[in-house]
């Protein structure tokens, strides 16, 4: 008789199983955010919000850490909220667990095997996200759900596309030169 461990093991070890997995692992194969694929989301949300803000200091930018929970970092004088996808197997990012807190701007970040994406928006994009779920402290959290190459964006007042045309079109938003 097969153990327990030998029968989730044989599972695993389906080729139904295994392929599913090992073809997303090679599309990332020689991506530089391959290793982030294996982080829980905690940790891709915090890599996501360190590499976004080294990027933005790098572009001439004031970025602060927060205590505060109710945005991530003050960029410039500016509550931002930071979420950070990776490209979904369909095509799409999904920007998750979205809080309506305190923050002036949203900032996505998406990554994909070759190529890098950022869009932002102000607090009123709220109301025309999508629901979730109801999270810690009683406060409803939402989804942005974005195709890199959408146009129009799914929702208004969403500005930005392939990096260099957001972080661009951000920078000029909050004054920086």
């Amino acid at each position: 008789m097969k153990s327990d461990f030998n029968i989730l093991a044989s599972i695993a070890t389906n080729p139904l199983h295994r392929n599913i997995f090992e073809e997303k692992i090679k599309r990332w194969a020689d991506s530089p955010f391959k290793y982030i694929l294996s982080l829980s989301s905690r940790q891709k949300g915090k890599i996501g919000e360190d590499l976004l803000s080294e990027f933005l200091i790098q572009k001439g930018c004031q970025v602060e850490k927060t205590i505060k929970t109710d945005y991530d970092r003050l960029i410039n004088g500016h509550k931002c909220e930071i979420k950070m996808s990776t490209l979904w197997k369909n095509g799409r990012y999904v920007f998750q667990q979205i809080r309506s807190t305190e923050w002036d701007y949203l900032l996505c970040l998406g990554l994909s095997p070759k190529a890098a994406h950022l869009w932002y928006a102000k607090r009123d994009i709220i109301g025309y996200l999508g629901g979730q779920h109801t999270g810690h402290r009683g406060t409803d959290t939402r989804w942005l759900h974005i195709m890199p190459d959408e146009d129009p964006l799914p929702v208004p007042n969403l500005f930005g596309g392939e990096l260099s045309k957001g972080i661009s079109s951000f920078l000029k938003e909050i004054g920086v030169k």
